[in-house]
């Protein structure tokens, strides 16, 4: 809704707060006090009306002028000061405290509003910021360890004349019994047993190597319970297989893989592997460059500030955990905390993203990235994709109360795109990086700022 124009006036009071001196005229109250008595007239029985009939003139003589004007004042007056804080273009960050000044009975409604805004900074060290990471390219050990794998998965087993060793196959009938007592979930013909591999008890492995096909071994085992006795074992050795790694070569790349040959199936390998590094190489500088930007914030930051991040942190949260299908309450019996619990433990993510946004601003205002040609140019841009005059779209943001929103949102990016440029990142050789080489979702933010995709259309839930 669009509120229409009130006088105001801003004085900074220090403490990261000011006050707004707002006034609203007769004519523009007058509007307020009518939808009053509208509302009023609803909730009302009047006799000789239909509920809600009721004209202003008929409420006012049995209700009185004053009431229907305070009424009109307390729902108008949130309004009001919304509107002026549009158009001051401020940055609030808490519930203002609003005080009437005059208007409460007649002519022109002054109130102030006495409301907390974003702080702003200044900050030093970010020149010489220096980000190492992991090289974000596959190495030819990778590569290899990756083909290695694919082939253990592919092995096959052939029958040999030998003792048994370790990575053999053997085939066994096996029964393993406690007390003379057969036990059916330790016993399996033709069973094939990895030796080496520790699996059944803990000693078969050892009963097992250098035995051949044909033998026939016993021996005892542990009980798992310490004061049974142990159990027995009788194992038949029908058959020693050796392992067999498949041959290397196009024939069973083309086999195993969508490549048609050895060649571009290492190919395909070092960009997969080197594609999973870039994205794992991108969350690591994100983070090290976060942390180390809100790392030279030093101010003490607003409760308030620090609450609301907090409070959307929360609401993400619990909605996540609301379209798992789990309550609120099921979740906090599950993990043993308190929802006071649960929130303290975004308070440390919380402070740092509200220490890492300012940081972004005071390098913008720092380096003259804001500027207000800069942001029309950029506005122009998104206009153009939104089919709108600039300054159709400017006039739009300003009445839905996003201006303030998009002018932030714009000095960040252009923040960011900033930072790319003159930040070093290295791997841990100290080789220089690029930062379009790794995945970081920074210089996500820059491709979205330079395609028009970063601001939101302010026509999207502006009513008019």
């Amino acid at each position: 809704m669009i509120i229409s124009e009130a006088t105001s006036g801003i004085e900074a009071l220090g403490d990261n707060k000011v006050k707004l001196t707002v006034e609203v005229d007769e004519t523009e109250l007058e509007t307020a006090i009518d939808q009053a008595f509208r509302r009023i007239a609803a909730d009302v029985r009047v006799p000789g009306f239909r509920k809600g009939r009721a004209p202003r003139r008929v409420l006012e003589a049995q209700l009185g002028y004053q009431y229907g004007r305070q009424e009109a004042i307390r729902e108008a007056l949130p309004g009001y000061y919304q509107r002026a804080v549009f158009d001051q273009e401020l940055d609030v960050i808490d519930v203002p405290e609003l005080e009437v000044l005059g208007g409460l009975e007649e002519g022109i409604l002054v109130f102030d509003a006495t409301v907390q805004v974003r702080p702003v900074v200044v900050i030093s060290g970010y020149h010489d910021l220096r980000i190492e990471v992991p090289d974000p390219t596959a190495t030819d050990e990778e590569v290899d360890d990756q083909i290695e794998k694919m082939r253990i998965e592919h092995i096959e087993y052939e029958t040999v004349e030998r003792p048994a060793q370790d990575g053999d196959l053997v085939t066994i009938n096996i029964v393993g019994s406690h007390e003379g007592e057969a036990l059916p979930a330790l016993s399996a013909n033709d069973y094939d047993y990895g030796v080496g591999s520790g699996t059944v008890v803990a000693e078969i492995d050892e009963n097992l190597r250098g035995t051949s096909a044909g033998d026939e071994i016993e021996f005892a085992a542990a009980h798992p319970d310490a004061e049974s006795s142990p159990l027995h074992f009788a194992v038949a050795v029908l058959a020693v297989k050796k392992p067999v790694l498949p041959e290397l070569n196009d024939a069973w790349v083309a086999a195993v893989s969508e490549f048609d040959t050895l060649e571009e199936w290492q190919a395909g390998l070092d960009e997969t592997l080197s594609e999973k590094k870039r994205s794992a190489v991108g969350r690591v500088a994100d983070q090290k460059l976060s942390d180390s930007l809100a790392a030279l914030v030093e101010e003490d930051l607003p409760e308030a500030l620090i609450n609301s991040e907090i409070d959307s942190r929360m609401h993400t949260f619990l909605g996540n955990i609301r379209n798992a299908g789990i309550t609120e309450e099921e979740f906090l019996s599950s993990v043993g905390k308190d929802i006071n619990q649960v929130r303290s433990e975004f308070t440390a993510p919380a402070t740092r993203d509200v220490k890492l946004d300012l940081a972004l601003r005071a390098i913008a205002q720092a380096e003259e990235l804001n500027t207000p040609a800069a942001f029309e140019a950029s506005i122009k841009k998104m206009a153009q994709a939104a089919d709108l005059e600039s300054g159709e779209y400017i006039r739009v943001f300003k009445e839905i109360g996003e201006l303030v929103s998009a002018r932030a949102t714009f000095a960040k990016t252009q923040a960011i795109g900033w930072l790319l440029d003159n930040v070093d990142l290295v791997d841990e050789n100290g080789q220089a990086l690029e930062w379009h080489e790794i995945d970081s979702v920074f210089t996500d933010q820059i491709e979205h700022i330079n395609h028009a995709e970063l601001l939101p259309t302010p026509t999207d839930g502006a009513e008019q």
